[in-house]
């Protein structure tokens, strides 16, 4: 990591802990970050598609809350789950407060504790050996370290959805463990995401083989950060894994996965599971 990393990095987790992170990064994005607003801009114009006022929204590693600000903006209730205290610390304070519901802990095939690993970015952490290998190899993510670990909780998104009701849209980012995050829901909601990664895209491949999506199931993806589908229609998963092993992607990206516009819109519903909950975040 380089020295200028390095110091960003020892700044944010100290402003985190005073309380002056979120005031700074408003002020920074406000009047600094000219081409951030732009990709936040194009970041929500893309998920307008996707995300309605009034529509539930689980944000798995949710990071510091980047895209659960972008669903909150456009009028979504969002369960963010964060297992690292600093950023579940910046969550709480974000500017879309009253509508992002912050819960610190895992997500997981099985309720109960595990190892999180943390890497010397605040923006990555993973529960995945696998992953974290990789990475130390991989030229990309040349200069990350994975050198401490902390115990979380791990509930499953089957009892995140007890608690809450089944969510209209969930986004999926936690380096590699999408799969195990996935073994744990047994109902397809309306729209969901998860990132891939080119070093380990066997995972995505393992991920789309869920039986929670069938063969009507649609998908697209979009390479690096949101702002339009590669394709020009929604395909099946076979297609959409074709084109990026065929296309060579070298950068991360996140796939889409629907159930068809002819299904009704709304998730399923699940007997003795509400929307609401006394869950402590």
């Amino acid at each position: 990591m380089s020295i200028v990393n390095l110091l960003r990095e020892i700044g944010c987790r100290v402003a985190s802990k005073t309380g002056l992170y979120n005031p700074a990064r408003i002020l920074y994005r406000t009047f600094l970050d000219i081409p951030g607003k732009k990709r936040r801009r194009a970041k929500r114009d893309f998920y307008e598609q996707i995300i309605k006022p009034g529509d539930l929204v689980f944000d798995v590693g949710a990071n510091v809350g980047t895209y659960s600000e972008v669903f909150a903006s456009l009028g979504a209730h969002v369960i963010a789950i964060e297992p690292l205290p600093d950023n579940a610390r910046i969550l709480r304070n974000c500017r879309y407060r009253s509508r992002i519901k912050v819960l610190q802990m895992a997500v997981g095939a099985q309720e109960g504790t595990g190892k999180f690993r943390v890497a010397s970015s605040h923006a990555m952490g993973s529960m995945s050996s696998e992953w974290i290998e990789i990475a130390l190899a991989s030229p990309r993510l040349r200069g990350c370290t994975w050198g401490k670990e902390i115990e979380v909780t791990i509930a499953t998104l089957d009892t995140l959805c007890c608690a809450y009701g089944v969510p209209d849209f969930i986004k999926i980012d936690v380096e590699g463990y999408e799969e195990c995050v996935l073994e744990g829901l047994s109902v397809q909601p309306r729209c969901l995401s998860f990132e891939f990664n080119p070093e380990i895209l066997q995972v995505a491949d393992k991920c789309l083989q869920k039986p929670i999506f069938d063969s009507s199931s649609e998908c697209n993806y979009v390479v690096g950060e949101p702002a339009q589908f590669s394709l020009d229609h929604w395909a099946n998963r076979d297609l959409v894994m074709s084109h990026l092993r065929d296309a060579r992607v070298n950068l991360y990206g996140d796939i889409f996965v629907r159930r068809p516009l002819t299904v009704s819109s709304r998730a399923p519903a699940i007997v003795g599971k509400s929307r609401s909950s006394s869950m402590p975040g």
